[in-house]
Order: structure tokens, then sequence, then C-alpha cells
């Protein structure tokens, strides 16, 4: 059994992409399906079946896009306070080690950030 390395694995945004693309396709074929429906009960309870399918996976999309913005409004100002600090110790340049550890912090948040996308 070999070992997994991590770039082989799929990223959370693979992942999450590729479950909303899954139900997006089985909307598709619900919609274009030629089904014959034995009474009117069946039909309805049928769309209403995939229109539920529909309005979940739109309210998926949507929770996974406010969870996002969550998380990158919480690191705004953090990311603005990386900005205005790093500008200082460069003004400032007098205190390299102080500009290093500015880029540091800066480069800290971006990280951050991008795990988030």
């Amino acid at each position: 059994m070999g070992t997994i390395i991590r770039e082989e694995l799929p990223s959370i945004e693979e992942l999450r992409n590729k479950f909303i693309e899954d139900i997006f396709k089985l909307e598709i074929l619900l919609n274009s399906a030629n089904l014959n429906f034995p009474n009117e009960t069946q039909q309805i309870n049928f769309i209403e079946s995939r229109t539920d399918l529909s309005v979940l996976r739109r309210k998926l999309e949507n929770r996974i896009l406010e969870s996002i913005a969550t998380q990158l409004k919480r690191l705004e100002s953090e990311f603005k306070n990386g900005i205005e600090e790093l500008e200082k110790s460069i003004q400032e340049s007098k205190n390299t080690v102080k500009v290093i550890e500015s880029i540091n912090k800066l480069t800290g948040i971006i990280a951050r950030i991008l795990v988030i996308l």
C-alpha cells in the first residue's frame, strides 16, 4: 500500500465544486427525463421533489459563499492593519527587523486568506 502525498489529494474547493456539479447534473437529468407517471399524484410528487433538490442545491451554494465571505470579512481588518504596519515600517526603513517582521505578518494573513479561497 503506497503513501498518498498531499498533491494527490483533491482540494476542498475541488471536492465542493464536484459535489455541487454532481447535484446540478442530476437536476439536468431530472428536468429532461421523459417519465410516465401512473397518476397525477406521483407526477406532482416528482415535481415537488425535483424542485426541492434544486432549491437545496442553491441554498448549499449560497451557504458556501456566505461562509467564505464571513471568513474573509473576519480577516479584513487584520489584513488592512498588516498593510499599514508594513507601509509604516518601510517608511521608517531604519529598522530592517521591523520591516521583515511586518512582511512575515502580512504574508501569514494572506496565507490564511488563501486557505479560505
